[in-house]
């Protein structure tokens, strides 16, 4: 499969907002020609041909007091185990997998557990 091959809403920069409890978080994606002198060039590749991550995400809780933050590469190899599994899903749907699978989601729903302990104590 080719890079140009992919949805071409893929190929350039999003952001998704989310919501885990109280908390939200935002991804921001950012698409990576990293070939940006032949960027054409690049993008005719074939995926397993290429050795430079494809996607950037910046996964960052909006609302809370101290920073939750993670920094996550999508390598062409996962690209196409996805679209091979997932030929037909948007790219938030691999943002929200990606933020299960490296444990964003995990660190987020600690962080609202203690805020919902600390809003139901409040009102004591």
């Amino acid at each position: 499969m080719l890079l140009n091959e992919i949805n071409t809403d893929w190929m350039r920069d999003n952001s998704f907002t989310y919501q885990v409890g109280l908390i939200e978080y935002h991804c921001k994606v950012k698409y990576l020609p990293f070939s940006s002198d032949n960027k054409e060039e690049y993008e005719n590749k074939d995926l397993t041909c290429i050795y430079t991550p494809v996607f950037h995400f910046e996964f960052e809780a909006l609302n809370t007091e101290g920073t939750i933050y993670k920094s996550h590469w999508i390598m062409p190899y996962s690209l196409i185990w996805w679209l091979e599994n997932r030929p037909d899903s948007a790219m938030n749907e691999m943002v929200l997998f990606t933020a299960q699978e490296n444990g964003f989601v995990e660190r987020i729903t600690e962080a609202d557990r203690e805020l919902q302990r600390g809003k139901q104590l409040s009102f004591f």
